[in-house]
């Protein structure tokens, strides 16, 4: 733990997505909150997206922060602010195109989480 799983609704909005997986797990090891092996992330663009009403609106990287329970919400914030700032160095946007990036963290339910390893 944690999961980050990113969304991107146009192929190429990153540079390259491995660089950009690695500057996420470096972000979030940097908060001396998760040690390196425990940092599951991955990167994916959905078959079908769709942004408001038509395919002109903005495109979007949505992260989704899954943690164990914890830790407050100024450690929170930090956490999603550093993924927004990894992502944003990672961006291969044109200028004409606008690009929403929002980063929501949850906390699980440690009752509802189950892991194994084998």
């Amino acid at each position: 733990m944690p999961h980050v799983i990113i969304e991107c609704s146009e192929k190429d909005l990153v540079k390259d997505c491995d660089q950009l997986l690695l500057s996420i797990n470096q972000a979030l090891l940097d908060t001396k909150e998760f040690v390196a092996e425990d940092i599951k992330s991955r990167c994916y663009v959905p078959d079908y997206v769709l942004s408001g009403l038509d395919q002109s609106q903005d495109a979007f990287i949505s992260i989704s922060l899954k943690i164990m329970p914890g830790r407050n919400d100024a450690v929170q914030k930090d956490m999603a602010e550093r993924i927004l700032a990894a992502v944003k160095s990672q961006l291969s946007h044109r200028d004409d195109q606008k690009v929403q990036i929002m980063v929501e963290v949850t906390e699980l339910n440690t009752k509802q989480y189950h892991k194994i390893i084998v």
